[in-house]
């Protein structure tokens, strides 16, 4: 029995490292021609046809992790493997015949949705939070963000999806936003704003709220926040509402919002700078 069981759990880390060898070459766009990958693919037991989502599963702030708590590198190895494992078990849960593989501090894997996509979104937003409750229940106070592409036809298109999902993550990693679930397709602003550096962002944040950040500070007033439920709300009464304040209170800060700026509220590009001005503010947390 005992031959047995080390002969199987052989036969399992083979199987295991040729295909993660192929999901390797598929990120990296090494699998040679079409025609090699989808032999591969056969030979792994993996359904090439049809669309697919890359996802990524990121430790958040792993280096800050290691150094608050002086883990050895063995244990570290430990750890990650232990990572990987629990996080194959809920992907395969889901998805039988999904590739994953780990890469550091990350989980990366590639899931077969087939010709019928379906309502991908809503299952992979669920695949998302389990993976997080798992790696919760595994490690309290241990998080993870969970990124996944738009679907994508294999081969050719895998490399890039890799791209765009890393890009994102490293957006929630440099915002400090951890513990998220995320779509590529999903991401909107914060994505584009992701390609701007800090300091640009701030300087634009600041040319457009300065003034009315300053008064907020001086004055222990709430401008800021009033401007920001009015731009999102975009009715004065629902602002009012959501401030839980009377409508003559809001007029009178928004009049006092076009006094300190300068600025006219009715204009669209006006307002469109704003909106994106108080969203740098929240990610930055400024």
């Amino acid at each position: 029995m005992a031959l047995s069981i080390a002969k199987e759990r052989e036969l399992s880390e083979v199987e295991g490292r040729v295909r993660g060898e192929f999901l390797e070459d598929l990120l990296h766009g090494t699998y040679g021609d079409e025609a090699a990958a989808q032999r591969r693919a056969r030979h792994v037991g993996y359904p090439l046809h049809g669309s697919h989502i890359v996802v990524l599963v990121d430790i958040d702030d792993f280096r800050g992790f290691n150094r608050a708590r002086q883990i050895s590198e063995d244990a570290i190895q430990a750890l990650k493997r232990d990572f990987l494992r629990r996080v194959t078990a809920v992907v395969r849960a889901s998805y039988q015949r999904a590739l994953v593989q780990g890469r550091s501090d990350q989980v990366v894997g590639l899931l077969p949705l087939g010709t019928e996509v379906g309502d991908h979104q809503a299952k992979s937003h669920a695949l998302g939070l389990q993976i997080q409750q798992a790696i919760s229940e595994w490690k309290p106070g241990f998080t993870v963000s969970v990124g996944f592409s738009a679907p994508i036809e294999a081969p050719s298109a895998v490399e890039g999806a890799l791209r765009e999902v890393t890009s994102v993550m490293e957006s929630l990693a440099r915002f400090k936003r951890w513990g998220q679930v995320v779509a590529v397709p999903e991401l909107g602003l914060t994505g584009l704003l992701a390609a701007v550096s800090d300091e640009r962002l701030v300087d634009y944040s600041r040319r457009h709220l300065g003034p009315l950040v300053e008064h907020d500070a001086a004055r222990k007033s709430a401008l800021v926040a009033t401007l920001r439920a009015y731009l999102e709300t975009g009715e004065q009464q629902h602002a009012a509402q959501r401030l839980r304040v009377h409508p003559n209170t809001l007029r009178y800060r928004l009049d006092r919002i076009r006094e300190i700026t300068g600025l006219n509220l009715e204009d669209p590009e006006t307002r469109l700078n704003l909106s994106v001005a108080l969203r740098v503010q929240s990610l930055l947390g400024m």
